[in-house]
């Protein structure tokens, strides 16, 4: 069985978009259970249970080739007003996290 080179190009490409769209899956999911462990800790609710993208850029953090990942949340405290909140990601590691102001 021969390939030929255009085939394993396509094969390593095919790979490539494949595993990128894995971690990025994965990094979501870590991101997901990061937010509602802080929210639980402050005693908040997160609403929707759910998490969204706002942008994606690739980063060289302390020299090293990452990517700067940010998404927004919707959470409450009192059960009567939605409020919004962001993590920022770089790789699969916790920058920040940021709430609005909100009721306590």
């Amino acid at each position: 069985m021969n390939f030929t080179l255009f085939e394993l190009f396509v094969a390593f490409i095919v790979l490539i978009v494949a595993s990128a769209i894995w971690l990025n899956l994965t990094t979501r999911e870590r991101a997901l259970r990061l937010v509602k462990s802080h929210c639980k800790h402050l005693d908040m609710q997160m609403l929707d249970d759910s998490i969204y993208g706002v942008y994606w850029r690739p980063d060289f953090n302390n020299g090293a080739f990452a990517i700067r990942r940010k998404y927004r949340f919707t959470f409450t405290t009192t059960g009567e007003k939605r409020y919004k909140g962001e993590i920022e990601m770089i790789g699969t590691r916790q920058v920040g996290i940021y709430f609005d102001a909100h009721r306590i």
